[in-house]
């Protein structure tokens, strides 16, 4: 139990093992880049990302469009991670660098900045021993390593998002509000990576600010609620205001937009067996969502009318799919659209294969995967155990963030891949559980004679 207490005789380690973590992780992320050999990484999302890349360049629009010149806007994709390719594209050249070695290089500083990040944040809620096993987990995360190799959003997405948590828990933590507004700053960006991002920011200001609220009686309390609600809301509101005047302004009525992806999401979603036709034949004429976008076409109406008839013929069918198995689909281990298990697009060979050390890791991480996720899953009790605490807020806001995002993939299309920009946050709502037991544990075998434990409390020091 001494592994998530923070408890020592002498001289403080946490700086040096957090500093070998950082670099066993950056590392890790480095050998793999140079260790793994994609077959052809530049296909799918990842080509259209590089088409709105070279069209922001040489056209300075947004559009996946590859046949028109000038190509023709569209807001399909969200601007973000192609801005982030086209900066990379245009510091490469300039540089004489090979494009696709500095994108994965730079994410592998963007995986390593995670690691640090998640050390940070779980500070705040729990003992630092917790705090450095939660960082080593996101180290050594196979996931979160094989992603930074594609051209793909999800390790700009994991790095913003906890960026932002972290920001936002140290802001209201030490009353600074220049730092809630870096963070809602940092919402914003990670909006404009992935939309879904969206929906954080005011679960954040409530779970955060919402202890200030009933104070009726103390108008300065309510005030500086209201101010600082503001300063971690406006920014995210001012950005997201500013992407949805460009497209009325500059896309057609009727053109690619994120309405028209959100109806197809919502209706692979609908189907139980989408995967496994797609599995076997991606272009399968047959294949059940492919019927329903036919007849459903871009009509939320005619989708909520087909979804209703569906589950009122099967109501305990749909009621499994939506509560049980597409919660469970989310987080499984193999990714589905893709080559399976930690890789999207096909690898000819990578590290995880070629040596024995990041095989043992993946295997022993693999492994551990369903029980970390259940014990995630069964932080809401550590958070109860914890409710009167000063840094249950934030343990709170962890675990508030992770449901509300995996609930917004569960009524859409439930997908392994959209759960890996989430590892950091599953990793510390589990390490609470773990910490919050071996607490308990030890406070019921630790007792003096008095009958009294001892309860180790994180504190806000921010010189750790």
């Amino acid at each position: 139990m001494q592994l998530f207490s923070s408890k020592s005789s002498g001289v403080n380690f946490t700086p040096y093992v957090l500093a070998l973590i950082l670099l066993t992780g950056f590392s890790f992320r480095l050998l793999y880049n140079e260790g793994t050999f994609i077959d052809n990484p530049i296909r799918g999302d990842a080509a259209y990302y590089f088409v709105y890349a070279q069209n922001i360049i040489e056209h300075g629009t947004f559009s996946k469009d590859y046949k028109s010149i000038p190509p023709t806007p569209d807001s399909f994709w969200a601007p973000g991670y192609p801005t982030f390719l086209a900066a990379v594209i245009l510091a490469a050249d300039a540089l004489n660098l090979d494009t696709y070695s500095t994108l994965q290089t730079i994410q592998a500083v963007l995986g390593a900045l995670t690691i640090w990040l998640t050390y940070y944040l779980a500070i705040l809620f729990m003992s630092r021993n917790a705090a450095l096993f939660a960082s080593g987990l996101v180290a050594l995360s196979p996931h979160l390593i094989s992603m930074g190799s594609y051209a793909l959003t999800e390790t700009l997405t994991c790095f913003l998002l906890l960026l932002a948590l972290t920001l936002a828990s140290w802001g209201v933590t030490q009353g600074r509000r220049v730092l809630l507004v870096l963070s809602g700053i940092s919402f914003g960006l990670a909006y404009l990576v992935n939309p879904v991002v969206i929906i954080c920011a005011p679960v954040t200001a409530w779970v955060l600010l919402r202890h200030n609220a009933n104070a009726v009686d103390h108008p300065r309390s309510r005030a500086h609620t209201v101010k600082a609600t503001a300063a971690l809301l406006l920014p995210i509101l001012i950005i997201a205001g500013a992407w949805s005047l460009r497209n009325a302004v500059n896309v057609e009525a009727g053109g690619q937009s994120a309405s028209s992806r959100l109806i197809g999401n919502l209706i692979i979603g609908l189907n139980p067996d989408f995967h496994d036709i797609w599995r076997n034949n991606p272009r399968d004429p047959n294949n059940p969502t492919t019927l329903d976008a036919s007849i459903i076409g871009g009509s939320y109406t005619k989708f909520f009318s087909v979804a209703g008839e569906r589950v009122a013929r099967e109501p305990v069918t749909y009621l499994k799919w939506y509560l049980i198995d597409k919660p469970l689909l989310l987080w499984d281990w193999s990714i589905r659209i893709g080559q399976g298990d930690v890789f999207v697009y096909p690898v000819i060979y990578s590290l995880f294969h070629t040596s024995k050390f990041a095989l043992a890791v993946h295997s022993i991480m693999k492994s551990l995967h369903p029980w970390l996720f259940a014990t995630a899953v069964l932080a809401i009790f550590a958070l109860w155990r914890t409710r009167n605490s000063t840094s249950n807020r934030i343990g709170m806001v962890v675990y508030m963030n992770t449901v509300v995002i995996s609930s917004v993939y569960v009524i859409t299309q439930a997908e392994p891949r959209y759960s890996i920009p989430l590892r950091p946050e599953m990793y510390l709502c589990a390490t609470l559980t773990l910490w919050q037991i071996a607490e308990y544990v030890r406070g019921q075998f630790g007792k003096d004679q008095t009958g009294s434990g001892t309860k180790e409390e994180p504190d806000y020091s921010p010189s750790r």
